[in-house]
């Protein structure tokens, strides 16, 4: 398992909460760390994986990052569409990141 997500549990796990592996398939692994807060992490052939970082209070919103295996730094920020008002993003099981707009949840009517 990668380091941040090794650091992240023993955070949680202080507070409170248990994190678990909620689905794997193949190289996508899919972590809940808290009610609202989930980990996507696709681990690619070459020397990087993708991370999305996705918290949901009340509408979800995600930050997306590849990392390098060597080291774990940041390699890019993977950013959205700049009229994305709550951006949310996922990995698909090619490896692809789909990112969507949540936005619109907020002005729902009753």
């Amino acid at each position: 398992m990668f380091l941040f997500i090794d650091i992240l549990q023993a955070a949680l796990l202080q507070m409170g909460s248990v994190t678990e592996v909620v689905a794997q398939d193949g190289p996508l692994t899919k972590y809940r760390m808290a009610d609202s807060c989930y980990i996507e992490t696709y681990c690619y052939p070459t020397d990087s994986f993708l991370v999305v970082e996705t918290v949901c209070a009340p509408v979800c919103s995600s930050r997306a990052r590849v990392y390098s295996k060597e080291n774990e730094s940041v390699l890019h920020e993977c950013l959205p569409d700049s009229t994305m008002l709550f951006p949310e993003a996922h990995i698909n099981r090619e490896g692809q990141l789909v990112w969507s707009d949540n936005g619109n949840l907020i002005f729902l009517d009753d």
